[in-house]
């Protein structure tokens, strides 16, 4: 039914891509898991080497028809140690983490990047975007099929860093309640 499901195992995602220099650059889009459903992490070690321009590790899209949601990500345990070129953690729908350890390191774009609400209550995320205006957290601002959507962090250790020029520090939301924002944020 597309939904993905991890519980466990040993994944090393990795391109084999050259990228060649010419005067016209098109970006390499590549997601190493994609789907219009969910993706579901129950545990298992992740480790993702994906730096090209447009390449994202874990996403979900789209889906032709949205009668069942936007397509979530959820992650409730295992080792995940993650570099792309665009979004390492890209939803459509809602970004829910509950544990696990998570390294994300985005040399092009947001690191966890959800198109809905991020939910975190527990782990060990260490989010960082590196490109100018880039986030380590992006939460998107307003309302979605007319929902509000937020950032809600009520456990585990975040550490989140911008690109440089990033218009919020650490997080790209406006629903952030009462934190307190500075080049690097750490909750915990």
């Amino acid at each position: 039914d597309g939904t993905v499901v991890f519980n466990g195992g040993t994944y090393e995602f990795t391109t084999n891509i050259t990228a060649k220099m010419t005067t016209d650059f098109y970006p390499v889009n590549v997601a190493a898991v994609r789907t219009d459903k969910s993706i579901t992490i129950n545990g298992g070690d992740f480790e993702a080497d994906l730096p090209l321009s447009g390449s994202e590790v874990f996403k979900t899209v789209d889906p032709e028809d949205l009668t069942g949601g936007r397509p979530p990500i959820t992650i409730k345990g295992g080792d995940l140690d993650l570099v792309a070129g665009n979004d390492c953690i890209s939803a459509f729908g809602d970004v829910v983490i509950s544990g696990g350890y998570i390294r994300a390191t985005s040399v092009g774009d947001d690191a966890i990047d959800a198109n809905g609400s991020l939910t975190i209550s527990g782990g060990d995320i260490r989010a960082y975007a590196i490109a100018k205006q880039a986030h380590g957290l992006d939460v998107n601002n307003g309302k979605v099929d007319g929902q509000k959507k937020t950032l809600t962090i009520s456990g585990g250790v975040v550490i989140a860093t911008d690109g440089p020029g990033a218009v919020k520090i650490g997080v790209n939301s406006t629903e952030v309640g009462n934190a307190n924002f500075q080049q690097s944020t750490y909750y915990g």
